[in-house]
């Protein structure tokens, strides 16, 4: 009796529909174009510029590893992140960012020159060799979990994400990682052609981190968040991550490249090696504009996720329900 009720209450329900999403506009908060050098802009500031083999008042000198040049193909001025004979350590980092740049969600990107012409390069995996985009990070030395973009030798290209981790610099300290997670596309097959590609990066929190009740210095629940990484906005080269392990929001250093002489394995920072070239690093501000965007929140009710609370929701939640047969089951009370 009491699902024949439920069902002439569900015959009486006004089939009327309810927009959830605001439509808003993204807004930069970040940018790195290397017009001006090394400085970057932003609503909350460039941040500090700290550079490990480069003079932050001579970029544009080609002496140093990490270096300013202008790039014909792109028509624009591109970072140089270590040369291909660099026998030092370098890196660009921009410390002391203000925390609502990277927020719950957001979006990053950038772009990336595969190149050919360069000792070492091998004809057979003509962009599959590794490199170095950009790291958010405490920042503090201590163990903070961080996040990075990277080019992989395997032809992945994607965003890796850490917990516990030494993190003095980009190649400071000594990293531990029990639970490193790698999030990439698949192995780029043709691979990419030689020239420039965009990388787009979306995140969005899905679970906010818990620390440690008895050692607050850790976490006891990691950070979630859904994933979207787009290669040359192209609907092929774009992959979905749901609730992959993420770290928490406003980490206030960046690090944009990174060179360490020697390292070719493990977590890859040779940009230098591969003379892979980096220009317009921007993080903007995200919200979701269509229904199946990354982040949509969705309204109490709509069993089908289609942003719109209809009858057809109501038919599904009457259908699940008479289906239910576990009394512990919340969706059966």
């Amino acid at each position: 009796m009491m699902k024949l009720i439920f069902f002439s209450i569900l015959c009486l329900v006004v089939n009327a529909m309810v927009i959830p999403l605001t439509v808003s506009a993204e807004t930069l908060l970040w940018k790195l174009d290397f017009e001006n050098g090394f400085n970057a802009t932003g609503p909350y500031g460039g941040g500090t510029i700290d550079v490990v083999g480069g003079n932050i008042s001579d970029p544009y000198n080609s002496g140093y590893d990490v270096h300013v040049l202008y790039d014909t193909s792109l028509g624009s001025n591109v970072l140089q992140m270590g040369k291909p004979t660099s026998v030092n350590n370098c890196r660009l980092t921009y410390n002391n960012m203000d925390p609502n740049v990277l927020g719950k969600r957001g979006k990053l990107t950038l772009r990336f020159k595969v190149d050919t012409d360069y000792p070492g390069y091998d004809p057979e995996n003509p962009s599959t060799e590794p490199a170095y985009m950009f790291n958010a990070s405490s920042g503090t030395g201590t163990a903070a979990p961080y996040w990075l973009a990277s080019k992989w030798n395997s032809g992945w290209i994607g965003v890796e994400s850490y917990s516990f981790i030494v993190l003095e610099s980009c190649y400071g300290g000594q990293p531990r990682y029990p639970d490193r997670v790698v999030y990439a596309t698949e192995p780029m097959d043709p691979v990419l052609e030689e020239g420039w590609h965009d990388y787009e990066l979306i995140w969005s929190q899905t679970r906010a981190s818990v620390k440690d009740t008895v050692n607050p210095s850790v976490f006891a629940l990691r950070e979630l968040a859904d994933l979207r990484i787009t290669i040359d906005n192209d609907p092929c080269m774009t992959f979905v991550f749901k609730d992959a392990l993420w770290t928490p929001p406003g980490n206030p250093q960046f690090n944009v490249g990174c060179f360490t002489y020697g390292n070719t394995s493990g977590i890859q920072r040779m940009a230098g090696a591969t003379n892979t070239l980096l220009d317009d690093i921007c993080v903007w501000s995200y919200e979701p504009i269509s229904c199946d965007d990354i982040g949509t929140i969705y309204l109490d009710g709509d069993i089908n996720e289609d942003c719109a609370v209809t009858f057809k929701d109501f038919s599904l939640l009457g259908e699940n329900w008479v289906r239910c047969n576990d009394p512990n089951n919340p969706v059966c009370q």
